[in-house]
Parts: structure tokens; C-alpha cells; sequence
């Protein structure tokens, strides 16, 4: 009996100490998984405004806009920068590879394999910080396919258009909320796994 009097005035101390102890741990942990909300933020607000500018344009797919946001975007701005570049570059490189395989007189089936090459090959020559440089390969085959379609030269040139012009709108607004997501919401570059490697 005296023990259970003894310790009843300690057990509210104890209640109180595991309380504070769990705080700082989900404290921790929050500081540790803000990267992942500073993504979510960013591209819920980029993809909103990408989808209430593009979404009525009849020859527009803001498809294409939304993925380059979310290739781009990144918590701090200088990162970002560096991937909009990245993803630029990549996105003309494609581009051209593939209206001029297109346009050569050559079976367009059989042309597909060296020109994904050929753009994959330029794109991690030029592009001396290999980031992204799968985009090449990748619009080169898009560019493409609108050839084996049967589409006219006039139509091939205003996909390439409209994909380079969808790509550059998704990538610099990711930049562009990068920039003011700095002012407004600076994220601890601590907290940032990219930041440790």
C-alpha cells in the first residue's frame, strides 16, 4: 500500500514527460518529411494555374505543360533553375532530331531507332549536367510518331511548336514558384535529402 501512495504523485510527471517526449519526436519527424509537403505545395499550385490557363485551349494539351512542372520543380530555386535549363535543352534537342529524321527520305519505321540514338547520344553530349537527358529520346519519339502518322510537314512542325512551347510553360512556372515559394516559405536546406548526398 505504501508503494501505490508513494508513486501516485509521480505518475501525472510521467504522463507529462512521455507527452513532451512524443512532441519532439513528431517534431523530428515533421522536419524531416518537410521536403515531401514543399513538393505537394508547389505542385498543386502549379498544376491549378496550368490547368486554369491551358484547359480551354483547343490546340493546346496541358498535359505535357503539368509533366514539365513536375520534372522542374524543386524546393529551392537554384535547383530549379538548373532543371528548367536541363529540361530546355533536352526538350530542342528532341525537337530537332525528330523533324530532321522526319524529314529525310528515308522509310519513317526504320528510322526511329537511330534517331532515339542519335538524340539520346546528343543530348548527354551537350548537356554536360546529365540531368534529364532521357527527355530527348523521348520528344525525338514523340516528334515521330506524329510523322508516322502520315501527318504533313506543316503539322509536324506546329507539334514540335506546341510541345517545346508546353514544355517551356510547365518549366518556368515551376521556376517562377520556386522563386516566390523562397520568399514565402523557405525550406530548411538541412531538412533536404538532396542537399546530404
Amino acid at each position: 500500500m505504501e508503494y501505490k501512495r508513494a508513486i501516485k504523485p509521480i505518475i501525472p510527471l510521467l504522463l507529462c514527460h512521455r507527452f513532451l517526449y512524443s512532441g519532439a519526436m513528431f517534431n523530428t519527424y515533421i522536419k524531416r518529411h518537410i521536403t515531401g509537403l514543399h513538393y505537394a505545395v508547389r505542385i498543386f499550385l502549379g498544376t491549378s494555374i496550368l490547368w486554369l490557363v491551358l484547359h480551354n485551349e483547343q490546340t493546346s494539351d496541358s498535359l505535357w505543360a503539368i509533366i514539365s512542372l513536375i520534372v522542374v520543380t524543386e524546393p529551392q530555386a537554384k535547383p530549379a533553375w538548373m532543371a528548367f535549363r536541363a529540361r530546355m535543352i533536352n526538350t530542342v534537342i528532341g525537337c530537332a532530331v525528330g523533324l530532321g529524321f522526319v524529314l529525310m527520305p528515308v522509310s519513317q519505321v526504320w528510322a526511329l531507332p537511330p534517331a532515339i540514338t542519335t538524340s539520346a547520344l546528343i543530348a548527354t553530349y551537350a548537356n554536360r549536367a546529365q540531368q534529364g537527358w532521357r527527355v530527348a529520346p523521348v520528344t525525338t519519339g514523340l516528334i515521330m510518331s506524329a510523322g508516322m502518322l502520315n501527318h504533313t510537314t506543316h503539322e509536324m512542325f506546329s507539334l514540335a511548336l506546341h510541345r517545346t512551347g508546353e514544355v517551356f510553360l510547365g518549366s518556368i512556372s515551376a521556376v517562377m514558384i520556386a522563386v516566390v515559394m523562397s520568399y514565402v516559405w523557405r525550406p530548411d536546406p538541412a531538412a533536404d535529402p538532396k542537399a546530404k548526398r
